[in-house]
């Protein structure tokens, strides 16, 4: 985060109870290895819009996972880091 988040203007934090319990790299797998078909339509257009103000293109998922995944390496678009580095 840019500040902790009681200096924010805006935070949001969503959460669901799992059947069973889960990684966060197990939840990255599962999505990532049947994406949706409207998402790569979706990735597409949102790199072409935000490419007219000069935002990086992010190209959606690549479907590869990293065999020793570490924090501070990226992982598609996302950077990989704790919990405590997020909350």
């Amino acid at each position: 985060m840019l500040a902790p988040r009681e200096q924010l203007n805006f935070y949001d934090a969503q959460s669901v109870v799992l059947p069973e319990e889960i990684t966060a790299s197990d939840a990255w797998r599962m999505i990532v290895s049947n994406p949706l078909p409207i998402m790569k339509l979706a990735f597409q257009i949102r790199d072409r819009i935000s490419s007219c103000f000069g935002v990086k293109p992010i190209k959606g998922f690549s479907g590869q996972w990293p065999d020793n995944l570490q924090v501070g390496e990226q992982l598609d678009f996302f950077l990989v880091g704790t919990s405590r580095q997020m909350f």
